[in-house]
C-alpha cells in the first residue's frame, strides 16, 4: 500500500487545484510517482477550507475505503449516522472558554443538521455520536482550546457542535487520523510517505466495530505527547 501525509494549510480547499497551488512539495510528490500513480491518487477524506492539519492520501482505491468506511455504533439507538471505522482527533480553539457542562454535553452528543450528499441534499438533524473532549490546559489555561477525537464524519461537525453551545471556533487542526499523526511534517504544506510503523499502526488502531466508551480522555496526553509543539497559531 502506498500512503502519504500532508499538512494542509488554511485557507484552501481539499481539492487537487487548490492543495497543488499552495503545496509545492505535493506538486514534486505527483511528478515523482509517474503518470499512472498521479492519477490514481486520492484524497481519503477532506478538511474545511478555514481548517488546517493532516490529510492522508493514497493510489490504493480499497484501502482508501476500508480508511472512509464506517460501522454502527452499538450504543446509538438511531444509527442513522454511522461511526468512522477510524477515530480523527483535533485541536480547537474557541472564542470563549468552554464551562464544564457545555464540555459535558459535547462528550454526550448535541444535535446538528447536515445535508447529505448521496440522499439528494437531504437534510437531517440528529445528535453527534459521544466523543472524547477534554481542555488542553497546557496551551490555554483559560480553557479555550480543546482536544475531541470524534467517531463519525459528518459536514462541517466540530464547528456545528460549539456553534450549538453559542461560541464559535477560531482555529481548528486535525492532529490524527486513527493513531497516524502529524509527527515528522516539517510544517503545513509538507507531505511524506508513511513509514513502516505509521503503516502497521494505521491498521492496527482500525477500531473494527468496538464501541469505545468515551473514558479515554486519560490517555490524551499519552497518546499525543508531542501535541504541544503544534500549539503556536502564529502565521497559520
Amino acid at each position: 500500500h502506498r500512503v502519504w501525509k500532508l499538512w494542509k494549510p488554511r485557507n484552501v480547499e481539499s481539492t487537487w487545484k487548490g492543495l497543488l497551488n499552495r503545496c509545492p512539495k505535493l506538486r514534486s510528490l505527483r511528478e515523482s510517482i509517474g503518470s499512472t500513480n498521479a492519477e490514481q491518487l486520492e484524497l481519503v477524506g477532506r478538511l474545511d477550507k478555514d481548517s488546517d492539519g493532516l490529510l492522508l492520501l493514497t493510489t490504493d482505491a480499497a484501502l482508501r475505503s476500508k480508511l472512509l468506511s464506517t460501522i454502527s455504533p452499538q450504543s446509538s439507538s438511531s444509527p442513522v449516522y454511522k461511526g468512522s471505522a477510524y477515530t480523527k482527533t483535533y485541536r480547537v480553539r474557541t472564542n470563549f472558554p468552554i464551562d464544564d457542562d457545555q464540555l459535558k454535553a459535547l462528550q454526550n452528543g448535541v444535535p446538528i443538521t447536515t445535508t447529505s450528499r448521496r440522499r439528494g441534499g437531504t437534510k437531517r438533524t440528529q445528535n453527534t455520536l459521544p466523543c472524547d473532549v477534554e481542555r488542553d490546559l497546557k496551551s490555554s489555561p483559560g480553557g479555550k482550546v480543546l482536544l475531541i477525537t470524534l467517531r463519525e464524519g459528518r459536514n462541517r461537525q466540530i464547528r456545528k457542535m460549539i456553534g450549538f453551545l453559542g461560541h464559535r471556533v477560531a482555529a481548528l487542526r486535525r492532529l490524527a487520523f486513527g493513531d497516524v499523526d502529524l509527527s515528522g511534517l516539517e510544517g503545513v504544506g509538507d507531505v511524506k510517505y508513511l513509514t513502516e510503523d505509521e503503516m502497521q499502526r494505521l491498521f492496527e488502531c482500525n477500531r473494527g466495530g468496538e464501541e469505545n466508551n468515551g473514558d479515554n480522555n486519560n490517555g490524551m496526553e499519552k497518546q499525543f505527547p508531542w501535541r504541544q509543539r503544534l500549539c503556536d497559531e502564529k502565521g497559520k
